[in-house]
């Protein structure tokens, strides 16, 4: 109990940012949050998601970037020790509060419409987790319209009662997706009983996809899916050979290190996502074009020059 007041003290002091545990004190199933949170801290990193087709940012993916006494440890590892702890939506709160804070006081946040987070299927079993959520929202004065549910498969719910779960989250005016189709862990079953927003097919099956038939021809199989090829999202993009056959398979949103790294809140710039929608423009104009005097070609070579002389004006500037 101490250390859930303790985390309770720290978001009522310091609601601009770092993030703490929120609790439920009427829950009377709350338990001790265990070894793993205890010593943990925890940050948000933010990865964009770009609608290639109409060269627009979508939002960003935000990250956890969980530490245990000082040491950085894996996210998958971290959140797989709190879950065999039974503190996977304690976790989850934290990490989703880490990120709105973080979201909020960047300078992307007014030009992003969505900001996706991950969540464990199991955190929704705690009876009090969407009334926790709520508080979170509430809390961090961000709109839950502007989050996206990744649902994580690691950790296997019933589809049934999953079902249920994803329709409080859409109550609340959330969208969902759902994370790493193409992984081997996914079940039709739960793309047809979750209807996501988004799908976002592993990396597994994009990474090098350009100098892969039989994964190409997995990923027309997964585009055909759906109402509308848009919902899918390409993560691991790092190339431009990799989205230009993502592109030609009819999905049309991506993420990877192609567009941007990772970044902490104070390092992001809708400004350098920019540049790289615009050098993409580019790349596909000249692709397109029957010379480089082609006046698509100059105009979108003019706005990407543009861009980057400011860029440079601005680092110029802050230095």
């Amino acid at each position: 109990m101490e250390e859930i007041e303790r985390r309770q003290m720290e978001i009522n002091v310091c609601p601009s940012g770092g993030g703490g545990v929120i609790y439920s004190n009427s829950d009377k199933n709350t338990h001790s949050p265990g070894e793993t949170l205890s010593s943990s801290g925890l940050k948000s990193v933010f990865q964009p998601i770009i609608d290639h087709k109409h060269y627009q940012l979508v939002g960003f993916e935000a990250l956890s970037r969980p530490f245990m006494n000082g040491e950085a440890i894996s996210p998958l590892e971290w959140f797989q020790k709190v879950t065999l702890e039974q503190n996977s939506s304690d976790a989850d709160l934290w990490a989703i509060q880490s990120a709105c804070q973080s979201f909020l006081a960047s300078s992307v946040y007014s030009s992003s419409p969505f900001l996706f987070v991950n969540l464990i299927p199991l955190s929704m079993e705690n009876n009090s987790f969407l009334r926790d959520l709520e508080r979170v929202f509430h809390l961090v004065d961000f709109p839950p319209e502007k989050i996206v549910f990744e649902i994580v498969e690691y950790v296997h719910v019933k589809i049934p009662r999953l079902a249920e779960k994803i329709k409080d989250l859409r109550s609340l005016g959330a969208k969902i997706a759902l994370d790493d189709i193409g992984a081997g862990t996914e079940d039709l079953q739960t793309l047809v009983v979750m209807e996501p927003d988004f799908m976002k097919i592993d990396r597994s099956l994009v990474d090098g996809i350009h100098q892969s038939m039989t994964k190409q021809r997995l990923l027309s199989a997964l585009a055909q899916y759906g109402d509308s090829s848009h919902l899918w999202v390409a993560e691991g993009i790092e190339c431009y050979e990799d989205l230009t056959v993502v592109k030609e398979a009819g999905v049309h949103l991506s993420q990877g290190y192609y567009w941007g790294h990772p970044l902490p809140q104070e390092e992001l710039s809708a400004l350098l996502v920019d540049i790289e929608v615009l050098r993409t423009q580019l790349n596909d104009a000249v692709r397109g074009a029957p010379n480089l005097t082609d006046e698509r070609v100059l105009k979108s070579s003019a706005r990407l020059d543009q861009l980057i002389l400011y860029y440079t004006q601005l680092s110029l500037k802050h230095r």
